[in-house]
């Protein structure tokens, strides 16, 4: 049904309006029905061409900044996401804004999750390992039975080899192999959206992988992160809960 995705569309349209790093294509309702989807045209070079961005003079750099800014945006500011986000749906635009494409797949992370996420990178930047495991007990992923010193130690073997590297350094292949060994080792339970929300993840530290290597996420996300946790703890209606 194509009107579904054509209001996944106007929604994430709506939300970067105004943005002049992403660009949205317009949704035309009145040539749109269940079994077409017409839309707005647009011009673009996918994400893997990445030969003919750079002879598009496009900054590389500056363009996988704003690529992982607003998979973040859209995940902290509004708890929805792109969850199809291989460079066949994304394009980048002869003066470096990003399009998006392919509104099929979209994911949903609501406050709850939202919050663990902030809690896990905050901490995480923080080199607190003891809170980052205290934060998966909180959220009920992990059970209270489990010993938090063990916990704490895993996480830590984890973290520290990637944490600071950039992501040509990064063996993502290995890293979501030693993810998923704990998450059975301690019988972890994962939220359907929130395994979306890592394969789009990964999906896009690959994709960024192409254009930049040389990219460290961690100086991305940590601004971002810290703003976030400030809004979520001075805001007040938190303060008042």
């Amino acid at each position: 049904d194509f009107t579904v995705e054509g209001v996944n569309l106007t929604r994430f349209y709506k939300m970067f309006e105004g943005d002049k790093t992403v660009q949205v294509p317009m949704v035309f309702w009145d040539f749109t029905s269940t079994d077409v989807l017409t839309l707005e045209r647009i011009y673009g070079v996918p994400f893997d061409e990445v030969a003919q961005i750079k002879a598009m003079g496009i900054d590389v750099k500056k363009l996988t900044e704003n690529a992982l800014n607003a998979f973040f945006k859209q995940g902290f500011e509004f708890g929805v996401f792109h969850a199809d986000l291989h460079p066949g749906n994304i394009f980048a635009r002869n003066d470096g804004v990003i399009i998006y494409l392919d509104f099929g797949i979209v994911g949903r992370i609501d406050n709850s999750i939202r919050k663990y996420l902030a809690s896990m990178l905050y901490h995480l930047v923080e080199g607190d390992y003891c809170k980052m495991a205290l934060v998966h007990i909180e959220m009920g992923l992990i059970s209270k039975d489990v010993d938090i010193n063990e916990f704490e130690d895993v996480l830590r073997e984890i973290s520290e080899p990637i944490f600071d590297k950039t992501l040509e350094r990064i063996d993502i292949s290995q890293l979501i192999l030693r993810l998923i060994r704990t998450a059975r080792r301690f019988n972890m339970r994962l939220q359907p959206n929130l395994l979306l929300l890592q394969k789009s993840m990964v999906i896009i530290e690959g994709v960024g992988r192409q254009l930049y290597p040389d990219l460290n996420v961690w100086a991305i996300v940590k601004p971002m992160i810290y703003k976030w946790m400030l809004k979520e703890k001075a805001s007040p209606k938190r303060i008042y809960e």
